[in-house]
């Protein structure tokens, strides 16, 4: 993990005041790269990509015209703080690390990439020679399922939702696909540590194991092989939004017998051939729900093709996950019918 999870700005009429907030976000691996006044706010200042948001430390009586100007200028995202509310908690570094989730939350909304229209259900750009199991292989990985997580537009507070409910005793992996810009990364693992009680790390090159929320990258591809082994390639991946779902969909299709997919919220262009991959081998494809997610677009298109075999609410679908992973942990993976929307 890298040593700070955030860089921020602070905007303070009165550094002093704003002191003891800036040592707790400090202590909470929150890199302070720049403290400024409100009259120090300029097009310069807004123009800023060096930090991750600006935080605004203000009373009431603060506010500043230049202000206005950076919340419509800034190049990040902007979060205002009444700088009084800390002092009204009883419990200031709970209250801290909330504040640091929300800051969070901001940040990774804001990085997501914008989508491109939706490919074809049946892809003919599947996973390139290197790459694709030979299909006469034979699996001699662990024994435990192995969920992909699709997300892009609206997925971090999908994401939430679905990692606090699922229950901890869930014995799976899930490898997690977001659409987001690379330098987000640490800070989507930050979240999903505060979220679940999985082990939470971003991919490396070896062994997948039990009970594990592994995060893919942005610039590198990843595949699993026959082995269980996770391999990170330094060639990027195939699609124009990385990681690209549909690619980790069809390798794990092919690769591991107990697997499945959820798609969660997000804009169109990416999933659809996933999830076609899956499905060809019986694999279960789930879907959030439209009017759950923040961008409907990414399930939906899944869903209109008839390729989901379950949808629901991302906590739904938490306890649906766990259920299905105690029925089939010693059996092959079956397809639902009675739960087909």
């Amino acid at each position: 993990m890298t040593d700070r999870i955030l860089s921020i700005g602070i905007v303070t009429a009165d550094k002093a005041k704003s002191h003891p907030l800036m040592e707790l976000l400090t202590a909470e691996r929150v890199d302070i790269v720049d403290v400024i006044s409100p009259d120090d706010i300029n097009a310069a200042q807004c123009a800023r990509t060096d930090l991750h948001i600006w935080l605004v430390d203000l009373d009431e009586d603060d506010w500043h015209a230049h202000l206005d100007s950076l919340l419509h200028d800034a190049k990040v995202p902007v979060f205002i703080n009444e700088r009084a509310a800390l002092s009204r908690q009883k419990h200031p570094d709970y209250w801290v690390k909330k504040l640091i989730v929300r800051l969070g939350e901001l940040v990774l909304e804001d990085a997501l990439l914008p989508a491109s229209p939706v490919r074809p259900a049946v892809s003919d750009n599947r996973l390139s020679g290197e790459l694709r199991p030979a299909e006469s292989a034979t699996f001699t990985g662990p024994d435990f399922p192995l969920w992909v997580i699709g997300a892009s537009l609206g997925g971090p507070m999908a994401l939430k939702r679905f990692f606090q409910a699922l229950p901890q005793d869930a014995n799976c992996s899930l490898l997690v696909a977001q659409h987001i810009d690379s330098g987000f990364v640490p800070v989507l693992r930050s979240l999903l540590e505060d979220y679940s009680n999985f082990h939470v790390r971003i991919a490396e090159t070896g062994p997948v194991k039990p009970g594990e929320i592994i995060i893919l990258p942005v610039t590198q591809r990843v595949h699993v092989d026959w082995n269980g082994w996770l391999r990170v390639d330094e060639k990027g991946w195939r699609g124009p939004f990385t990681p690209t779902i549909d690619e980790i969909m069809e390798n794990i299709a092919a690769v591991w017998p107990k697997t499945g997919a959820i798609i969660f919220s997000g804009m169109p262009g990416d999933g659809v051939a996933g999830a076609q991959a899956m499905r060809e081998r019986n694999h279960p494809v789930w879907c959030q729900t439209a009017d759950t997610c923040a961008s409907a677009a990414m399930p939906e298109a899944v869903a209109a093709l008839g390729l989901h075999t379950l949808r629901g609410t991302p906590e739904f679908l938490a306890s649906a996950l766990a259920s299905h992973v105690r029925r089939t942990h010693t059996s092959a993976p079956k397809l639902n019918q009675a739960s087909r929307n």
